[in-house]
């Protein structure tokens, strides 16, 4: 994941205190080859990691930008992040999957309204 993204935080990026987020939850596709796939995920801070998980923003698919929810929009740091577009590696065989994308965006969306 380092390699594919430079050892850079595909949204800010920063290059210390990276993680690397899975789209697809590791639990959930833990016993398939897609839980270690560079496909399956993307290089971000600890804090976006975090905020990612808990659907307080999602990449939108078509366009490759950072979406941030209403609360974090608000956010002096995060708001400025919202509608940035994402870093994704160069190389095809390292980007994520689309369709993964599109699904948690979904959710993303779907947890906005909530």
């Amino acid at each position: 994941m380092r390699r594919a993204y430079a050892n850079k935080c595909c949204v800010t990026g920063a290059e210390n205190g990276l993680e690397a987020a899975h789209i697809r939850p590791f639990a959930v596709c833990k016993k398939t080859r897609l839980a270690i796939s560079v496909k399956n995920g993307f290089l971000v801070t600890a804090g976006l990691h975090r905020l990612y998980d808990k659907h307080q923003w999602s990449i939108e698919p078509e366009k490759g930008v950072a979406v941030f929810g209403e609360r974090l929009k608000k956010d002096p740091f995060w708001g400025k992040l919202d509608g940035k577009e994402v870093d994704f590696p160069k190389q095809e065989e390292d980007r994520p999957f689309t369709h993964l994308l599109r699904e948690l965006f979904t959710e993303f969306l779907r947890k906005q309204t909530i």
